[in-house]
């Protein structure tokens, strides 16, 4: 199951996220824990202005819903490893209070 923290805005999210989706469903769910969608395309005060997410092609997971480091490691592994190459993932401020996984689309040029 996937959900938004209220306020979040994926209205204009561009549809290439649809298999990360399915991607972050299936790894929390088989972790017991479901996929919080934190931020994406919503408020201009909310990231530094040239941020990805007005565009369209970034959001944010909550992380902190899985139970240790590790898990949250396999979590950003596996999605490292599932095929995506235009999308970077990284997991922010691990341990933190701003901890979260940032997801975004940004085509390679050739």
């Amino acid at each position: 199951m996937i959900r938004c923290k209220p306020g979040v805005r994926l209205f204009g999210l561009r549809p290439e996220f649809a298999p990360i989706f399915v991607v972050l469903s299936l790894l929390f769910e088989s972790r017991g824990r479901e996929v919080v969608i934190t931020s994406a395309a919503e408020s201009k005060t909310r990231h530094r202005l040239s941020s990805l997410h007005y565009a369209g092609c970034a959001i944010d997971v909550r992380s902190k819903a899985l139970d240790s480091p590790e898990s949250k490691l396999f979590v950003l592994d596996a999605l490292r490893g599932a095929g995506f190459a235009e999308f970077d993932f990284l997991l922010e401020d691990l341990g933190g209070v701003n901890e979260h996984f940032h997801i975004e689309f940004q085509p390679k040029r050739i």
